[in-house]
């Protein structure tokens, strides 16, 4: 899992969290889902965005880090 956060909150705009993953199946699915409520429990100001990678055990992350960000 690879998480990146921007803050800008002296300068006006927003606090961001995203969550490139793929825990995208079964018991997975629900482990990122638990992880985000906890975060966003804590921490309600900042904004989560759960950004699933397509295939399994992370094949594709690389690429979809690379081609996106």
């Amino acid at each position: 899992m690879l998480a990146g956060c921007t803050a800008r909150g002296q300068q006006g705009g927003s606090n961001t969290l995203e969550i490139v993953h793929w825990w995208t199946a079964g018991g997975e699915k629900q482990a990122i889902q638990a992880l985000l409520d906890g975060y966003q429990q804590r921490y309600p100001n900042i904004q989560v965005r759960n950004n699933p990678a397509p295939g399994g055990a992370g094949s594709a992350l690389d690429t979809v880090i690379q081609n996106g960000y």
